[in-house]
């Protein structure tokens, strides 16, 4: 009985599993995760911004309250990528909104540094400065500190404020440790030198060459882009069109590389502006054409945006709703099962109790054969063994009482000793029924010979003997029966018993039930099926089944 013990709690354990396992362990949401970011760095690799955008939004549906990290990363190049295609708006509310939840120090610098870079690109260079200040004053690491000195001395340059920008960089150049930052270096040096030329200072083309030998050794095409401008300004300034024209095609070339349309619009600027008129017309063109495209695809990347927005937010309310109605139907599965797994073991209490007590049963009914028949031929055969005297001639009279007792205790012995239930299950069923047979009374059975026994299961064998055993007994006491026919049949999963007697019946009004308690107990225990014929006047009848 020990799955009906422990059946609820094995379900509910199931249930409590199953509830778990809708929400997405931490490992597996950093899984996620990342796979959302490797993808938007595939796509950024190949200069398709869109498609990291997208990739960027959906890696925030596996982010959560516990991982402020993960998802501020993830909004900050969002915000990126929409400040670099004019959707300014929607980036200032993408890192306002962030900061609203990021306490993480590191990561609010960069988000004010975002914020600044953003007001940049608006030509805001008060608040741009703020924020960049603002993210300055959280940066702990030398290297990202001189970054933000050198975007804050850019804005200096972009405000063409160019003595306050030469002022400004050419106290930043003097860091300690700034030749260490080869990188940095030539960032801060080359500021400097386009601040410079705007001054016509003489240590200009110096500071140019420096810059641009170290950008040269270290191979970044995207700061030789910006070298390669600030050459192209040095020599239209100087009047040298020709060499404008050599380093405004190189600027071009490198951001071309790149897909950066904007750089490529300032490069061909350089490049009209260094050309005779005769031939500026197809530069010309080209930048009408790279204009006009430029600013559909930033018309186009703002409503991308949006709509990415917009249907991961549908996506998400949708999926809150059917999580919801899961959790519901879970809910209401999990009362089901509980509901059900009190009924089994109620129901297998109960079988157990009708099995108890119908073993007790047998016990009282065994007790009281033994009592009041054997127990009784006993003490009469030694009160008569008592009376009689050496000379009495009723040898034959004791023999015939021990006799009589000896076929009881054989009966009593039968009815409760092991049964053989092999192959010669046939012969021991024939003789229980035979023993029931005298010159008074004739027990008929039918088509015991057609029966495969061997196809019977023993458990039904078993109760098969013990249920016509009982139906015998019973007729032998009460029925006063002269006849009895047993009927055997058999389907592919079932062997179907029919009894029928002549005898005096159930008096009316009173179940046939009642008088067969441990028969319908054992065959209801086993699986199988009892019933009576209750319309015909006088006798017995009916018909159990019991699975093969």
């Amino acid at each position: 009985m020990k799955l009906a013990t422990h059946f609820p709690f094995f379900f509910a354990i199931v249930f409590l599993l199953t509830v778990v396992s809708c929400n997405d362990r931490p490992n597996d949401l950093g899984t996620h995760y990342y796979a959302c970011l490797d993808a938007a760095d595939s796509a950024k690799a190949t200069y398709d911004y869109q498609k990291a955008f997208g990739h960027y939004y959906r890696s925030l549906g596996y982010t959560n309250d516990t991982t402020p990290r993960w998802k501020a990363y993830s909004s900050i190049e969002m915000a990126k990528i929409q400040t670099r295609f004019g959707d300014y708006a929607g980036a200032d509310s993408l890192l306002t909104q962030t900061l609203s939840y990021l306490k993480d120090t590191l990561y609010r610098s960069n988000v004010y540094a975002a914020l600044g870079n953003n007001f940049s690109e608006q030509h805001d260079y008060v608040n741009a400065r703020h924020y960049m200040e603002r993210a300055l004053a959280l940066k702990t690491d030398a290297k990202d500190q001189l970054l933000l000195r050198n975007n804050i001395g850019y804005l200096y340059l972009q405000a063409q404020d160019y003595p306050r920008a030469l002022s400004y960089y050419s106290k930043l150049i003097q860091t300690p440790g700034l030749d260490t930052l080869p990188d940095c270096y030539a960032k801060i040096r080359d500021n400097q030198a386009a601040a410079a030329l705007y001054l016509n200072h003489p240590q200009t083309k110096a500071w140019l060459d420096r810059a641009y030998r170290l950008r040269d050794s270290l191979g970044n095409p995207l700061e030789l882009t910006a070298s390669t401008m600030h050459y192209a300004a040095y020599y239209l300034r100087q009047g040298q069109r020709d060499s404008a024209v050599i380093w405004a095609q190189k600027a071009y070339g490198y951001a071309s590389q790149l897909h950066h349309p904007e750089d490529r619009l300032e490069a061909l600027r350089y490049l009209i502006q260094a050309l005779p008129n005769a031939k500026a017309k197809e530069p010309m063109e080209q930048y009408l054409r790279l204009s006009d495209s430029l600013d559909v695809v930033r018309s186009k990347a703002k409503v991308y945006f949006t709509s990415v927005i917009y249907d991961a937010n549908l996506v998400r309310k949708e999926n809150e709703r059917f999580r919801s109605q899961l959790q519901l139907l879970l809910i209401a599965a999990g009362v089901l099962v509980c509901v059900g797994g009190v009924y089994f073991v109620n129901q297998r209490l109960r079988l157990r109790n009708r099995i108890l007590r119908a073993t007790y049963e047998t016990e009282l009914r065994l007790s009281k054969k033994v009592h009041d028949e054997l127990a009784n031929d006993v003490f009469k055969t030694l009160s008569f063994v008592e009376n009689q005297t050496p000379d009495s001639p009723n040898k034959e009279a004791v023999l015939d009482h021990l006799e009589e007792i000896y076929q009881r205790t054989r009966f009593l012995s039968r009815s409760t000793g092991a049964i053989e239930t092999g192959l010669t299950f046939k012969e021991e069923l024939l003789e229980l029924m035979s023993g029931f047979s005298s010159p008074t009374v004739a027990v008929i059975a039918l088509n015991v010979e057609r029966i495969d026994w061997n196809l019977i299961a023993t458990t039904s064998k078993i109760t098969l003997y013990r249920v016509l055993q009982e139906l015998l007994v019973n007729m032998k006491k009460h029925s006063g029966a002269n006849r009895v026919q047993i009927t055997f049949e058999t389907s592919k999963h079932q062997l179907v018993v029919h009894y029928e007697d002549n005898g005096i019946g159930m008096p009316t009004g009173v179940s046939p039930k009642n008088g067969l308690v441990n028969v319908e107990n054992r065959i209801l225990t086993l699986g199988g099926s009892i019933s009576f014929e209750t319309h015909q006047p006088t006798g017995c009848a009916l018909k159990f089944i019991l699975p093969k």
